[in-house]
């Protein structure tokens, strides 16, 4: 079967709506600059057009941020970029971080492959927190189903505040 939603059984699928939300706020903000640029330096109401059509399809394109966690493998939808890995090729679960500005971060999954690079799922995050109880167990029923270690020492319930990088 192939990778990425034609696997059998029920995939898991993660998507949080802080990462969500971020993305489009992003997008949202940067093609609101471009736009006010555009009316105010030249008038270009084409010019406008376009960037608020750009700016359209940065959001819809944005919705799709997830990890799909199947029965072949997982594929990570980042805002910019989707990996696909089979579970042959992971060797285990660990706590990853995404830059939430000023030495601020989130929790976020983080996948060891064989190399020994670490992918970070950005979907996992959630705005400035820490991983949240259900997630946790999801990810680690499943990495146990999967024969993965899953060292995920970051989700204490009820931790829900911004916590600082250590420098």
């Amino acid at each position: 079967m192939a990778l990425g939603g034609e696997s059998v059984g029920d995939p898991l699928r993660i998507a949080t709506i802080g990462s969500r939300i971020y993305a489009a706020f992003l997008h949202l903000f940067l093609g609101g600059v471009a736009a006010a640029f555009l009316i105010l330096a030249f008038r270009n109401v084409v010019g406008t057009v376009a960037v608020v059509c750009v700016l359209v399809a940065g959001v819809l394109w944005t919705s799709n941020v997830s990890t799909t966690l199947g029965a072949d493998g997982i594929v990570v939808r980042n805002w910019y970029r989707t990996y696909r890995m089979w579970w042959d090729e992971i060797i285990g679960f660990q706590d990853g971080h995404v830059s939430a500005g000023e030495g601020v971060s989130s929790w976020a999954l983080g996948i060891v492959s064989g190399s020994g690079k670490t992918l970070t799922c950005r979907s996992t995050s959630q705005a400035g927190r820490h991983g949240s109880a259900k997630i946790v167990a999801q990810l680690s029923a499943v990495a146990s189903d999967h024969e993965v270690p899953a060292t995920l020492t970051e989700m204490q319930e009820g931790h829900r505040h911004l916590f600082r990088k250590s420098t």
